[in-house]
């Protein structure tokens, strides 16, 4: 047990040994926190996080027309691109501009969120269009600044 504790990276072992046991190790190192002092964890953190939106969103993407769980599954696709674009968002704020390895993830999320809007005016629903060209507007800022580098 002694040589696994050693193994384990000491932001990790640090909470090991002081948690509750209430709260588990996976939840409390890995918890997304924008305020996070570690820069090069934080940054780690937003790759981790965007990458688990993009799963999220390719979990419930669905190829048939007119399916039951359609509108489900857009609506939590939806959900997942608006919470990785705030994400990205605090990253760029902190960092001066989004990780590299984020702009697989601002692109996916940007479609999403594109398709969604084409649904709402497809079926005149506009409810929630202004917020969401903010988000898309947001990601292509975000990816602009990659093409300054």
């Amino acid at each position: 047990m002694n040589q696994w504790l050693d193994c384990v990276p000491q932001h990790c072992a640090s909470h090991a040994l002081s948690a509750s046991p209430s709260i588990p190790l996976t939840c409390a190192a890995v918890r997304w926190d924008p305020d996070r002092e570690d820069r090069l964890f934080f940054a780690q953190l937003a790759y981790l996080y965007a990458d688990l939106y993009q799963v999220q969103i390719g979990a419930f993407i669905t190829s048939r027309r007119g399916h039951t769980l359609a509108l489900a599954s857009l609506v939590i696709c939806t959900i997942a691109a608006r919470s990785c674009v705030r994400m990205l968002e605090k990253v760029t704020k902190r960092l001066g501009n989004p990780t590299p390895a984020n702009a697989s993830s601002l692109l996916c999320v940007g479609l999403v969120l594109v398709m969604n809007m084409w649904g709402q005016k497809r079926s005149q629903q506009v409810a929630g269009a202004a917020k969401d060209l903010e988000f898309i507007n947001s990601c292509i800022h975000m990816l602009s600044l990659f093409e300054r580098e």
